[in-house]
């Protein structure tokens, strides 16, 4: 009966040792090597969007996001790192771009756990072995058989040997599961997501992985006649047309998109953007002014805004600061360079 007794700490340490296993053989199994898109889709999902509420890089819909990830993606492609692309930004943008701060959030707990989880299960595991050694090196000598007694006659009935049994099968069990589903989970966490539908182009660019122009446009069309009153779906269909050199039928959408949302930033400065192109620059001023005042710090609305009062209106001091706070908010910007030249430009002297 004491060797029963003793067997369940030994059942329960061989399954801490089943599970430790496991576990070691899923961290160190290497895996695929990422593609270029899942690279750029991992580092995009870890910087935040520094013109949205709380949304990375990677989900925001607004044109800065699209230009950052364009810009990863071209620095994939020369042969940047990943930590020399986030340095990058966090230069740019100050820390407050990472989604999780250096030695926070949920990925240090992830990396910590291979090292924790094993160490912890051989603490478990060696106070449990000792404890089973000790109990069975200080069993009680056996007793002297006692003195016959006189049988009674009582209806023999068997040892519950099965339920017993059965409860150490089900310690076993939910131990191996437990190992299984860490490991599974510990693997979903460190592996990427695919990232072929979900790695975006700037307007007029294509990147690996993304679905080519016509189908982009299908797609959008498709999702605007099913919720012919999302904002979201008529500004995708507005990149779209915009995507393909179709600048009417992108100004409809970014008009229906107004006058759902008559507040929408993206939509409102595409239309000054519009109205600059056809030799409006007093309504596109006026378009634009509205945009700044909702959202000072727009990038698209300060580019747009510069253009307007450095080409359009001949404003050179009020244009050439629009400019500068553009690069300031965007330093790795779609506009950058062109934003650059216009600036050194207008330094000797107005734009002709």
């Amino acid at each position: 009966m004491t060797v029963r007794r003793r067997t369940g700490p030994l059942l329960v340490l061989l399954a801490t040792l089943t599970a430790l296993a496991a576990l070691a053989v899923v961290g160190v199994r290497p895996g695929p090597a990422p593609t270029r898109a899942a690279q750029a889709y991992r580092i995009a999902a870890g910087l935040r969007c520094p013109v949205c509420q709380d949304l990375s890089v990677a989900d925001s819909p607004a044109p800065l996001a699209r230009q950052m990830r364009h810009r990863i993606t071209a620095d994939l492609a020369a042969g940047r790192s990943a930590a020399l692309i986030r340095a990058r930004f966090v230069s740019a943008y100050g820390p407050s771009v990472l989604m999780s701060p250096t030695g926070t959030g949920v990925g240090t707990v992830v990396r910590a756990l291979p090292v924790v989880v094993p160490g912890a299960g051989l603490v478990v595991g060696g106070v449990l072995l000792r404890r089973w050694l000790s109990g069975r090196r200080a069993a009680p000598p056996a007793r002297a058989p006692a003195p016959a007694r006189r049988p009674v006659s009582r209806p023999r009935q068997a040892a519950p040997r099965g339920p017993r049994w059965r409860r150490r099968a089900v310690v076993l069990a939910a131990a191996l599961a437990a190992a299984v589903g860490v490991s599974t989970a510990l693997v979903g966490a460190v592996q990427p997501r695919s990232a072929s539908s979900t790695v975006a182009a700037a307007p007029g660019q294509t990147v690996r992985g993304a679905p080519d122009g016509q189908a982009a446009l299908a797609a959008a069309v498709r999702r605007v006649r099913r919720h012919p009153r999302d904002v979201a779906a008529h500004l995708a269909l507005a990149r779209a047309y915009a995507s393909l050199g179709q600048q009417r039928l992108a100004a409809i959408e970014y008009l229906a998109v107004a006058r759902v949302d008559p507040g929408n930033a993206e939509a409102s400065t595409a239309l000054a953007m519009m109205a600059f192109v056809a030799r409006a620059p007093a309504e596109a001023k006026r378009i634009v002014d509205r945009v700044l005042r909702a959202h000072p710090g727009y990038p698209e609305a300060l580019y747009t805004r510069g253009l307007v009062q450095l080409m359009g209106l001949r404003h050179l001091s009020a244009g050439r600061a629009d400019l500068h706070a553009y690069l300031r908010v965007a330093p790795f910007g779609a506009h950058r360079r062109t934003v650059e030249t216009l600036l050194a430009l207008s330094e000797k002297g107005p734009p002709r």
